[in-house]
């Protein structure tokens, strides 16, 4: 319960790594990645088109938290929630920093945020389609 796995077909992808990262050793899909020390802050996307931003260890099993009325009171009445935004980090103390900081943002510098981590990654992702070994 304690890794923010890099990818889901459902959802965005997931952002910049703060945190080392192993495969975990009894998973045979090898899909799923097992992580040590991870703290993750990261936004929902509610089902009003809201932004709710939170702090977890792992954030895909918080999205499923709040999916399942046991997250955040904000998110419980804007059902479905959809995880689009994570950064990792290897302290608590530092996740909650900015957590502390997402959450002061105004609307529009989230997505802008948002926005521009998204590019980056498709842009990751088409540079590592490209290339030929």
């Amino acid at each position: 319960m304690s890794s923010c796995p890099d990818s889901d077909t459902r959802s965005a992808p997931i952002m910049p790594q703060h945190a080392s990262t192993r495969a975990a050793p009894d998973d045979a899909s090898g899909l799923r990645e097992y992580t040590r020390r991870v703290h993750c802050a990261y936004f929902v996307r509610c089902g009003d088109g809201t932004l709710y931003a939170g702090y977890a260890r792992d954030a895909r099993e918080r999205e499923k938290a709040h999916n399942d009325g046991r997250g955040a009171k904000y998110t419980r009445s804007r059902r479905p929630v959809r995880l689009i935004y994570v950064e990792r980090f290897r302290t608590k103390g530092k996740a909650l920093r900015r957590e502390y900081q997402l959450k002061q943002l105004t609307r529009a510098e989230k997505e802008a945020l948002i926005k521009s981590k998204l590019k980056r990654e498709k842009r990751k992702v088409k540079g590592k389609v490209g290339r030929s070994r």
